[in-house]
Parts: structure tokens; sequence; C-alpha cells
């Protein structure tokens, strides 16, 4: 593998732990009372941490179509593996009581409904991206057909559009539980994986250019800001992914959120040989799904730290809790690497 490819790798890593980084300060908010400046914070990590995940799956998944059944079914263990195998073996670890309302609840699979089994409610992310991602090989397949290749990247644009539209018209008959696994979602998170696929060969080339790189990140940071901001949901005064609130815009709320993941991307690029980050970001799915076990801890440890400053409350919790996860992470790597989707 040349250096290229390595810094390519790097900085995909540390980009996811910068997401998983933002979510938990953004998670802050909600163990304890941060107002003020924490606020506009915590919109402009809404408008774009979840989504960040789908864009930069679509920077590394693969675009090529398969051909046989046995080819599909090897791609679909691989994302049970990775996905639903933990979804599973998590919502088990935080179950409160075997019942019947824990089973339907885990087996619908959405925010809602593993807020009603009381399990962790963040695991509606897993079976989300499996649906995305089987989605996209749906897409891939599709455009396999095509014939005039040179209009591929504009067609895959607009399906991009027509998979986001499609889950806003969903929206109207997801219910209080939303549909099973977040199917609606999954339209959106699709979108954003094609939106980063199709980023992918711009980045490379923005990486070529640095000084430029940061204008661009410059502007993006601005425009993507300006769009949290003055883009909230009507339902609620943050947008929340998990719930399909996407701002009172959807297509402002892709723009944004194509932004600012930019942003992140070159942040992560100018961070590429950090690898500690790297390691800590290609085990962002145990710090997701670990954080809310500690944050009882952690949280109260940052407010009797920085009483009185929401923001640096919010980032020194975040900091506990990564310290606190690497033993954890430690631990499942070398005697449990199926709680991460790993054999």
């Amino acid at each position: 593998m040349n250096n290229k490819s390595k810094i390519r790798i790097s900085y995909v890593d540390i980009v996811k732990f910068i997401g998983i980084f933002l979510l938990l300060i953004e998670h802050s908010g909600n163990w304890t009372t941060l107002d003020g400046s924490y606020n506009n914070l915590k919109i402009w990590i809404c408008s774009f941490h979840m989504p960040l995940f789908f864009i930069v799956s679509g920077l590394v998944i693969s675009d090529k179509p398969v051909k046989t059944v046995k080819e599909f079914a090897n791609i679909l263990d691989k994302r049970i593996k990775n996905l639903i195998i933990p979804y599973i073996i998590w919502c088990l670890i935080y179950q409160n009581g075997l019942n019947p309302g824990f089973y339907f609840g885990v087996l619908y699979g959405t925010n809602t409904s593993l807020g009603m089994a009381q399990t962790n409610q963040v695991l509606w992310f897993l079976p989300a991206m499996f649906v995305s991602m089987i989605m996209f090989q749906l897409v891939v397949n599709i455009n396999g057909t095509i014939r005039i290749k040179k209009y591929i990247r504009v067609i895959m644009f607009i399906e991009a559009i027509v998979l986001s539209a499609i889950s806003i018209f969903l929206k109207l008959y997801r219910g209080n539980l939303g549909m099973p696994w977040g199917i609606d979602i999954a339209f959106m998170g699709c979108s954003f994986i094609i939106l980063g696929f199709l980023l992918k060969e711009y980045i490379d080339r923005l990486f070529c250019k640095k000084c430029f790189a940061f204008v661009v990140a410059g502007m993006c940071l601005c425009v993507g800001y300006y769009i949290a901001i003055h883009n909230q949901p009507d339902e609620m005064w943050v947008s929340i992914m998990a719930l399909g609130m996407y701002g009172h815009n959807w297509i402002l709320y892709i723009v944004g959120a194509i932004c600012n993941t930019v942003v992140m991307i070159i942040i992560s690029y100018a961070l590429g040989t950090i690898n500690f980050f790297a390691w800590l970001g290609r085990n962002s799915m145990t710090i997701m799904v670990v954080h809310y076990i500690l944050f009882p801890y952690t949280v109260n440890w940052a407010v009797k730290l920085l009483n009185g400053y929401d923001i640096l409350i919010a980032i020194c919790n975040a900091v506990f809790t990564v310290i606190l996860c690497i033993p954890i992470i430690i631990l499942i790597e070398h005697y449990a690497p199926i709680l991460k989707g790993k054999k």
C-alpha cells in the first residue's frame, strides 16, 4: 500500500473520531443543564454529526456491482456481521428485563422503539446504516446496466436527490415509532452515502492544493453554520436524523451536512499522521454504544471541574468519556471483537 493510500485511510478514520467526539459533546446537554452558547453549538453539531457517518461511508464503499446470488449473499453476510450482530448483542447488554415489549422494540429497530424497549436508543444507527448500505448496493447494480457511463455521476446525483425525497415522503407515514429498521431514514442515509461517494474524487483533488483546501473549509464552515442556525425543524429546535427531523428545508439540511462534513474531512486530513485519533476512529462504534454507561460519571466530573462554563463542560465531558473508553476498546478488541462487528 502506498503512502497516499495510508493517508487516505487514516483521514477517514480520524473524521469518524471527530464525528463521535462531536456526538459526545452534543449528548452532554441531555445529562445536565447547559445553556447560552452551548445551544448554538448543539444546533450546529446536530445538523450534520449523524449524516457525517453516512457520507464518510460513501468515501470508502465499493461501487462494484454484484453479478451472482452468492456475491450478494457474501455482502449481506458481511453487513450482518458488521452491523446487525453487534446491534442485537448491545441491545441485550442494555436491556432492562426481557419482556414482549423489549423484543418488539429491538426487532422494530428505531430510536423510539428502542426507547420503549428500555435499551440504548443510540443503537438505531446500526440497522439504519445496514439498510442504507444494502440500498446503495442495489443502486450500484441498477447503474451497472447503464451503457452511457460518462453521465453516471450525474445520474447518481439525481438518484441521491430522489432517495432523499422518498425519505421526506415516507416521513408522512412513519407514525410515532417510525418505520421498521428506520427504512425512511435509511433512504436519506443512502442519499448521503451516494453523495459521499461522489465527493471522493473532488476531495482527493482538493488535498493536492492544501492552501485552497483550507479556504474551502472556511467557506463551507460559514455556509454550514449559517444553514444549521437558520434551518431548524418545525417540530424541535434541533435537527435529529434519528427521528427524521431534517430541518425546515430538507435540501438545505443536505447542503449544510455536506458543507460541515467537508470541513471535518479537511481537518482530518490535516491530522492524518495522528495514529491515536485514527485508532479511536476505527473504534467509534464502541465509543458510541458505551458512552451512556459512562456519562453519569463523566458529566458529574466535568460539571464539578468547570461549573458555569457550558461549552467547556461539554468538551471536558467528551474528553473524560474518550479516556474511559480506551481500556474498554482494548478489552473488546482482544476478547470480544464481535461487539465491534469483527470476527
